[in-house]
Order: structure tokens, then C-alpha cells, then sequence
């Protein structure tokens, strides 16, 4: 089946001042809109864990009753909303978060070429947001219950035997702070590391 691909974009940033990072300008473009672009090619189907599509027009999935606590509730409400609507379709479905704009071009191809689960390394961390995860493998972390540590996606990517894969960081960077939205902008202005062209 073609990969479900979703873009979690359900969290407030803190560290951005409350504001909403899906909608933070990148060289006068929203951030999800540079996310969505590099997707597009990559995903069968492509949603949005959230309340609101962010003008995409892409479909949302929102949190569903139930959700544990923090970056998990997005994991669980598209699991669940899987297993109601797509139970024979697809094995699992892949994730990012809305504040990476230069992902690989390759990134679904390389994520699914694993076998099973699987998440994104830049060679020195794990980056749990960035992952593919087995819908089986999922649905029994959420039987047991999830609390605290429990619940962080690095646990949960444990829990789910996930193995890593590496991509270069540049492609992989997290623009989550004021300061490195300028650095991604100085970036993008010098030519230099990412662009809209590929890393």
C-alpha cells in the first residue's frame, strides 16, 4: 500500500512563545508548507495530526479521546484513527513534525527500506518525530499502560524496536527556537546546507 505519511503540527511551541510554528514564515513561506512540498512526491496518502489544516488542505487527524499526554497523543490518535479507518490497508504509517523544513527527498523510501520500524538518526541522536512505525507493534504499547517517561517518543520507538537511520543533520534540523529560524534563513540565503532543491 502507498505509505501514510502525517505531519505531527498538534503542539503549541513553547519555546517559540506559544506561537504556531506550522504557520512561522521560512524565507516568507509557512514552515508546513515547505514540510508539505517535500512530501507531496514521497507519501501515498499525507495528513495532518492536529485541529486544523493550516490552509494545506490537507485532512486532519485530532486528538482522540483517550491520548496520553504530549508528542505521544498525535502517535495514538493517528494509530487509533487507523485501525477505524484503514485497518486493511496499510501496516503503519511514517511521522515528522511541522517544524523540519528541509527533509530528504528520500526520506519515506529510506525509512520503509528498514523492514519494520524505523527512525531518523543524524549520526549522533535519535530523532523519534521522524519515524516509521508499525501499527501492530504500536497498538501494543498503547495495551499496557503509558505514563511519564513511558510515553516519550524515544520510549516508545524503544518499546517498538525501531532501528535507526541515518540522514545527514542539516536535513534533519528543527527549527523549534527564534534563533534557529535565523540560522535557517541565513542558510537559506548564503546558498549553503539546505535548500528547496534537496540537501
Amino acid at each position: 500500500a502507498a505509505p501514510i505519511v502525517v505531519i505531527l503540527a498538534g503542539v503549541q511551541s513553547t519555546r517559540m512563545g506559544g506561537e504556531d510554528k506550522a504557520l512561522k514564515p521560512l524565507s516568507g513561506i509557512p514552515m508546513i508548507e515547505w514540510v508539505v512540498e517535500r512530501l507531496l512526491s514521497q507519501a501515498g496518502t499525507l495528513l495532518i495530526s492536529g485541529d486544523t489544516d493550516r490552509g494545506t488542505g490537507l485532512s486532519c487527524i485530532p486528538d482522540a479521546p483517550g491520548a496520553p499526554p504530549g508528542p505521544a497523543a498525535g502517535l495514538y490518535s493517528v494509530s487509533q484513527w487507523l485501525s477505524e479507518t484503514a485497518p486493511a490497508s496499510s501496516d503503519g504509517f511514517i511521522t515528522v513534525p511541522v517544524d523540519t523544513p528541509f527533509l530528504p527527498l528520500d526520506l519515506v523510501a529510506r525509512l520503509l527500506g528498514v523492514g519494520g520500524p524505523a527512525v531518523a538518526s543524524d549520526g549522533e541522536r535519535l530523532h523519534p518525530t521522524i519515524a516509521y512505525w508499525d501499527q501492530a507493534r504500536l497498538q501494543g504499547c498503547w495495551a499496557t499502560p503509558l505514563n511519564g517517561k513511558a510515553a516519550a517518543l524515544h520510549a516508545l520507538a524503544t518499546r517498538c524496536g525501531a532501528q535507526p537511520v541515518a540522514f545527514p543533520p542539516a536535513s534533519l534540523l528543527n527549527i523549534n527556537t527564534h534563533d534557529a529560524l535565523l540560522a535557517a534563513e541565513r542558510a537559506l540565503e548564503l546558498g549553503s546546507g539546505a535548500d528547496r532543491d534537496g540537501v
